[in-house]
């Protein structure tokens, strides 16, 4: 089915300043891109494809929250990488949701690899997507983390 169209790679924004490396528009023939498109006001969905040896590091986070953009409906990316993201980019995504709204998601090789084994068996592939998004919000605290000190006199409030 057509979850996800208009397909467009390698796209330039009208400054020529942001490429992002996909992105598509959200239909509602998937229950699950339509309910991102509908619980973060996204339209459009952004892929990053970074072939990293090693995880990511939180960098890539905000050059990619840089793409993301309220007004414009693009407010969802996923970055697809060969190891996923160390434990500091997973913060720095769930600060991006805190802070501004932007969901930014991860795939590595090994869960494309089991999302195409289970479109091959007939299982549903968006079972993982629903799974990581779950992790991701579940998991997801209130505590504001100070990248100054661990002494930042506001975040002992916390």
């Amino acid at each position: 089915h057509n979850s996800l169209v208009n397909w467009t790679a390698q796209h330039r924004t009208d400054s020529e300043l942001n490429i992002f490396d996909l992105i598509a528009r959200i239909t509602e023939e998937s229950s699950f891109f339509s309910l991102l498109g509908r619980e973060f006001n996204s339209k459009y969905l952004i892929f990053e494809f970074k072939n990293y040896e090693s995880e990511i590091n939180p960098t890539t986070v905000y050059t990619t929250e840089r793409y993301l953009y309220k007004s414009a409906l693009r407010n969802i990316a996923f970055i697809v990488s060969r190891k996923g993201p160390s434990q500091s980019t997973l913060t720095a995504a769930k600060g991006a949701l805190k802070e501004s709204g932007k969901l930014i998601l991860f795939l590595n090789d090994e869960e494309l690899c089991e999302m195409t084994n289970s479109k091959s068996k007939g299982l549903d592939y968006l079972d993982l997507l629903y799974k990581k998004l779950d992790d991701f919000l579940i998991n997801i605290d209130r505590k504001i983390s100070c990248q100054l000190s661990s002494l930042c006199e506001p975040c002992l409030l916390f």
